[in-house]
């Protein structure tokens, strides 16, 4: 059974996986931000490096071999520099007319916006009223993160042709994307722990809370409310048929109190719920009833409910109350029973047990008294 201070590092427990959480979330968050930044940056800042590079090898090839755009040396020159660097690159005229490109799919001759293609979303920010401008750089996915087209256009030097880049980076938005999913797993991971975390603490404060209200914690045994909510169950049921109701109580308990002190007397109660409850079968129940007193039915099963409470009787006084010291001490109990009237309610099961329970001590203690079966003998 969890004591207060088990819940309570439950309780801690699981306040700190939610923090670690928190906290691992918003590192996640903010890394995928600065992420989103650097690429950013680094993608303007190489395409346009880039671009001029391109700009002077077909300045070169245009002018100084003198030859035309639709040469295949300038198509393969553009599918080079669009490999080695994840770009998209077409020449157009003024009016947005393919004239080379390294995409395959584009028709030379075709306008570079005629249908759906790679370049279709920098539309927006190169056409104005049927004619191609230059821009120095746009973002054309600005708003997603990790997931940056940038485009930029330059002059064909010596020509009257704009050169569109488109750059995407690609294999570097694969890489970080296998990082991220890396990053999510652990998030969802730990969101899991977290989750399952608090579910396992909630389903056992609310086991904790059933058992404060119907075990006694003491000595691990139904309280008197639980006793009699199973009581009424099992009559019910029409278990207890040919069961005997007993009462029992310790002898002298306040003399083991007064000479041992009550973690001693606890101890002894404890001691003496086990006994009754190592007894017990699938039908039995046993409770404590208050203070020094149980409260129990035995039905007959492999052994009878009558050899059960002599068997209990007898365990009790052979069987030593080992105390934490190591020292062993012995009790005894008297105890008094009666056969379960289903006729008649628990209170007038339970006083006619106590009248048997005080025979036992009057008796002299440490003895049973089986009142409705010792008065049919007498009889």
């Amino acid at each position: 059974m969890k004591s207060k201070s088990g819940l309570k590092s439950d309780f801690e427990l699981i306040l700190i996986y939610v923090v670690l959480f928190v906290l691992f979330a918003s590192f996640a968050t903010t890394s995928v931000i600065a992420m989103n930044h650097v690429i950013r940056y680094y993608t303007e800042r190489e395409t346009n490096v880039i671009a001029t590079d391109i700009q002077i090898d077909l300045d070169a090839e245009v002018g100084e071999a003198d030859i035309g755009l639709e040469d295949p040396e300038i198509r393969h020159l553009l599918e080079i520099y669009a490999n080695l660097h994840d770009l998209d690159i077409a020449i157009t005229d003024r009016q947005g007319v393919v004239q080379v490109s390294s995409v395959r799919d584009l028709t030379v001759g075709e306008p570079l916006f005629a249908k759906e293609n790679l370049f279709s979303p920098a539309e927006p920010y190169l056409m104005r009223n049927g004619t191609l401008h230059f821009i120095d750089g746009a973002w054309i996915s600005e708003r997603r993160l990790l997931k940056v087209t940038y485009c930029t256009t330059r002059p064909v030097i010596g020509t009257d042709s704009r050169m569109v880049i488109l750059a995407r980076n690609s294999k570097l938005m694969d890489e970080l994307n296998r990082y991220i999913r890396i990053f999510v797993a652990y998030l969802f991971a730990l969101f899991v722990v977290t989750l399952f975390l608090m579910t396992s603490i909630q389903f056992g404060y609310r086991r904790r809370i059933i058992q404060l209200a119907t075990v006694d914690e003491l000595t691990g045994i139904s309280n008197r409310k639980a006793f009699t909510l199973r009581y009424s169950e099992q009559i019910r049921r029409g278990h207890f048929e040919g069961g005997i109701l007993f009462m029992l109580d310790v002898d002298k308990f306040k003399q083991v109190n007064d000479t041992y002190g009550h973690s001693v007397g606890d101890q002894a109660l404890a001691f003496v719920s086990q006994r009754i409850q190592s007894l017990m079968n699938q039908n039995c129940i046993a409770g404590r009833w208050g203070g020094d007193e149980f409260i129990g039915v035995y039905t007959n099963g492999r052994i009878s409910a009558k050899e059960k409470l002599n068997m209990l009787l007898e365990e009790i006084r052979e069987m030593p109350v080992i105390l934490e010291n190591g020292e062993e001490i012995h009790v005894t109990v008297s105890i008094g029973a009666v056969p379960v009237d289903t006729s008649q309610n628990l209170d007038k099961n339970v006083e006619r047990a106590d009248a048997a329970l005080y025979h036992s001590k009057k008796k002299g203690r440490d003895c049973i008294t089986i009142g409705d079966i010792d008065s049919a003998k007498d009889g």
